[in-house]
């Protein structure tokens, strides 16, 4: 399993949380990743991962990742009384942590060590505010500047320089940080 990937992953979404100002304790964590819980738990988190992955509908994933969120939303929201806009949250917070641990899956199976997988959102702290910008609005795929400074982090953690795992990895990254930005949103929300 991805394991590692997610543990990096939703190690790196708590600390957003803490970096709100806040500690969270454990209660607090499991809370706020309910929602990817219960998508792992039912095996349901590849099927939401590869609908925000997909530039089509198409393929059927929305409409089944769509019931899916909506099912795992139901019971968190249920079990922690939220409101719409917590509840919304949570639903975005778990489709990105379904989405690096589905990516973090792909990059280990095309020959990404699992270390550099777990690396991978580790990077988001170094990252320049225009870096992030880019990667909240996801305008980074035709910005060759970007790319090149991207490229030289992952190789540098082991991503080896591969123009599909390089974006992949990206992907990833992006993922950590909008991640962050919901669980910021869903501390202050939720806890302060």
């Amino acid at each position: 399993m991805k394991l590692a990937a997610a543990i990096a992953f939703l190690a790196s979404i708590a600390a957003a949380g803490e970096a709100a100002g806040q500690t969270l304790t454990p209660q607090q964590q499991r809370e706020m990743t309910c929602v990817y819980d219960a998508l792992a738990m039912t095996r349901q988190a590849p099927l939401v991962a590869q609908s925000y992955l997909s530039e089509t509908t198409a393929n059927g994933f929305r409409g089944r990742a769509d019931a899916a969120l909506e099912s795992a939303a139901r019971e968190c929201a249920s079990d922690y009384a939220w409101d719409d806009a917590v509840r919304g949250l949570a639903v975005a917070i778990g489709t990105m942590s379904a989405t690096a641990d589905f990516l973090g899956g792909e990059l280990k199976a095309a020959g990404v060590s699992e270390d550099a997988v777990a690396k991978i959102a580790g990077l988001k702290p170094g990252l320049s505010k225009r870096d992030v910008e880019l990667l909240l609005d996801g305008g980074w795929g035709d910005d060759r500047a970007f790319l090149s400074r991207m490229r030289t982090k992952l190789k540098s953690i082991g991503v080896p320089d591969d123009a599909v795992l390089i974006q992949k990895s990206v992907k990833v990254l992006e993922t950590a940080v909008i991640g962050a930005d919901f669980t910021k949103s869903f501390v202050e929300a939720q806890f302060s």
